[in-house]
């Protein structure tokens, strides 16, 4: 007899330990639920704050271009040397890029359509010289250079068909290093050791200075840019990119600002050899879609 009671006391410690562990288990769920919320309500502002941060870059372009139109209608000619060099001392001619045709009146400017690189279109009277510019601006979220573009993008089968395997080393690198949890999804491109590569590093500068001016990962621009206008905070930068060495110059010089990430956004439904040497998964995800922006100096 006093042998059962022993093992039903024993049987009720067990049980009476084994609801105290269901009882920490339910608390831990209900607290895992709550950081997933959290982590949800994170992801959503982070996410509704990126597109105000957007909002504000595009809505850039479209004010500098007015800005400039008016300065030139107004003969603010100290204003517009100071944007363009002593080149602009005579005044400008603010025109549509597509068409090269001026401007009647400040309601026509728009934003350029993604087919077009060049933003601003502008005549010097002074040299009759005609400058493309591409506008980059740094008050919202960091300027989007490549726009989740995956690997088998037509210009990585074309134009940049001779640079694809240099990039994967480059790539290579980055998933590697993502796998492994020693970077985040965005890092700046001059901390990864495949850019002390020689190879790598001109195939780099040749793909940045392909979608700075030149064009999209599916076709050439139709209006390609010949120079830049940077805004940053309050200030405006022009750099005069029309020389090949100039456009070089300008991406070798600011390859510290570039940064990287391989994306979700934009992957292709069906994925074949091409994508996958750029396709790795993380946290149930797979990403695969090279997208670079350029930082504030």
């Amino acid at each position: 007899m006093v042998r059962y009671k022993e093992l039903y006391l024993q049987k009720c410690r067990e049980v009476d330990t084994l609801n105290k562990k269901i009882v920490r288990l339910q608390a831990l769920i209900e607290e895992n639920k709550e950081e997933e919320n959290k982590e949800e309500e994170n992801k959503e502002e982070k996410e509704e704050g990126e597109v105000r941060r957007q909002n504000i870059g595009e809505k850039d372009e479209v004010w500098i271009i007015k800005y400039i139109y008016a300065e030139s209608k107004s003969e603010s000619y100290d204003s517009l040397t100071q944007i363009f060099g002593a080149a602009a001392d005579n005044g400008i001619v603010v025109m549509n890029p597509i068409t090269e045709i001026p401007y009647d009146n400040v309601e026509e400017i728009r934003k350029s359509p993604p087919s077009c690189k060049a933003d601003l279109c502008v005549k010097l009277k002074k040299t009759n010289v005609v400058l493309f510019a591409s506008i980059k601006s740094n008050r919202g979220a960091p300027p989007a250079i490549i726009n989740h573009t995956h690997r088998n993008a037509n210009v990585f089968k074309n134009y940049l068909k001779e640079d694809v395997s240099r990039l994967d080393v480059l790539v290579n690198e980055y998933r590697d290093k993502r796998r492994r949890r020693y970077i985040g999804e965005d890092v700046k491109l001059m901390t990864l050791d495949s850019m002390n590569n020689v190879d790598v590093k001109k195939s780099v500068i040749r793909m940045l200075e392909y979608f700075m001016f030149d064009g999209t990962g599916s076709h050439a621009s139709k209006v390609k840019a010949n120079s830049m206008l940077l805004i940053q905070d309050d200030r405006m930068t022009f750099v005069d990119c029309r020389r090949d060495e100039d456009r070089k110059k300008y991406v070798i010089d600011n390859l510290h600002l570039f940064v990287i990430s391989l994306r979700e956004k934009a992957m292709p439904k069906v994925i074949n050899d091409y994508h996958r040497p750029w396709i790795y998964r993380v946290d149930g995800k797979l990403k695969g879609c090279l997208h670079v922006r350029l930082c504030k100096a």
